[in-house]
């Protein structure tokens, strides 16, 4: 028997352009671009998801195969347990989400375009000239937007308007509308719920790029993070989308060397990713792990090396922890580790140590992670522009051009041990439990 169609969904008369906004409009979320994969999606699989999405559990389907009878990688079992834990606030706010998304329609074969602002720009096409007060926006160094706030991003594109406020209590308000924006930037470890609103980037012209970290720790340093696997490809699918390789920058950030993560275990982990990248990027970001307090507590291997504390920036953590141990060996890992990456056609550049890529000979080049290079192949006024734009660092020997972020801290799930932006896990899952993707900021 043919599977029930759900209410709006085209028949198998209509062209994949009709169910492809029929998708976008019904699931919202983790939908995969087929110009990307080259196949079209499974209707009998999107029902199920959908129905997952809304009601909180997975509908049998006729015919879909059992998960008891499809293999799994061990570590995407892994993945699937340790991301368990996050999935009862994660459900609730996307049945949350879906039914905003159907406010007001009722009795109607499909939502009104009102109610779908991912499907539509705040500007009309074509993509205007940047005005002089153009910026670029990040989106962000705070938290993984296109992997947990994917939908609040594409209501932010059809508000023209977002809201944020830095690590230091600092709000601000970022227009959003074509003519304001030079182009964005995407921080992550998985893009692939973004990719609707990738598509439409791409529609109207407007450039972006991509910063994505790809490391690979085991789960007591990373708890939530995607399984290397699931990273790779997703990595591998949003290079596709953009004009060249040199647009996606990977980030194997940061670096821990402990008894565990020896330099010998760093060789083979990055081998093996690079091997995997080599065709998609041509530049990789490293720094060593920082002695951010919260980043101390959190760790609990007393055999972790940490970058020297700056008893300027780090006062606190110079004073507390004034026996703090330092990472050793890293001039000589940074070595191989540029060589590994060399002979697969990436260049290694160091992000704010400069103490270690000094001592080789010739020097590492510096990481610039927010810079014009990402943006020159799009050969457009935007890109131009952004090569003008004023240097902004962060931090000492931070080589980063002026953006917006428009990230807010405590709200990434992913539970990063070393991370400086998350207080902690349970705060970050009570922000998003009442996160309203419809709010202009996130929390």
């Amino acid at each position: 028997m043919a599977p029930q169609l759900l209410r709006g969904q085209p028949t198998s008369s209509h062209c994949r352009t009709c169910f492809t906004k029929w998708l976008a409009s019904a699931v919202g979320h983790n939908v995969y671009d087929s110009s990307i994969h080259g196949t079209t999606p499974n209707p009998i699989n999107l029902q199920r998801d959908r129905a997952h999405s809304l009601r909180g559990k997975r509908v049998p389907v006729a015919g879909s195969r059992s998960p008891v009878d499809d293999p799994r990688r061990t570590e995407e079992k892994d993945a699937a347990r340790h991301e368990s834990e996050l999935r009862p606030a994660m459900q609730s706010a996307h049945r949350q989400a879906a039914m905003a998304s159907r406010d007001g329609c009722a009795g109607s074969q499909r939502p009104p375009r009102a109610s779908r602002p991912h499907t539509r720009y705040h500007d009309p096409m074509p993509l205007p000239d940047p005005s002089d007060s153009a910026v670029l926006i990040s989106a962000s160094r705070r938290c993984d937007i296109p992997r947990y706030y994917a939908r609040w991003f594409g209501a932010r594109l059809a508000q023209g308007v977002a809201e944020y406020r830095t690590v230091f209590g600092v709000e601000g308000r970022a227009s959003l509308a074509h003519r304001d924006v030079l182009g964005y930037l995407f921080w992550t470890r998985d893009a692939r719920p973004l990719f609707v609103h990738l598509g439409l980037l791409r529609e109207v012209g407007m450039p972006y790029a991509f910063q994505f970290t790809v490391n690979g720790y085991g789960r007591e340093i990373e708890p939530h993070r995607p399984s290397l696997r699931g990273s790779i490809e997703s990595f591998r699918a949003v290079a596709r989308t953009l004009p060249s390789p040199r647009s996606i920058q990977w980030r194997y950030d940061p670096i821990l060397l402990s008894e565990r993560y020896s330099a010998e275990y760093h060789c083979q982990r990055f081998a093996q990713i690079a091997q995997q990248l080599a065709d998609c990027t041509r530049v990789v970001n490293v720094s060593v792990v920082e002695p951010y307090l919260k980043a101390i507590r959190r760790l609990p291997d007393p055999t972790l090396g940490y970058r020297a504390a700056d008893p300027v920036r780090h006062k606190t953590v110079a004073r507390n922890y004034p026996d703090l141990p330092q990472a050793e060996g890293v001039p000589e890992l940074l070595h191989e580790l540029a060589a590994i990456a060399t002979n697969h056609g990436i260049e290694l550049r160091v992000c704010c140590n400069p103490e270690y890529s000094s001592e080789l000979s010739p020097p590492l080049p510096r990481s610039q992670c927010i810079g014009a290079e990402l943006f020159t192949e799009y050969a457009c006024k935007r890109s131009q522009a952004v090569t003008a734009l004023s240097p902004a660092p962060s931090r000492s020997s931070c080589r980063c051009l002026r953006a917006v972020d428009i990230g807010m801290d405590n709200t990434c799930l992913s539970g990063c041990r070393y991370c400086y932006v998350t207080t902690s896990l349970q705060a970050a899952v009570e922000n998003y439990r009442q996160h309203d993707p419809r709010s202009p900021r996130l929390r």
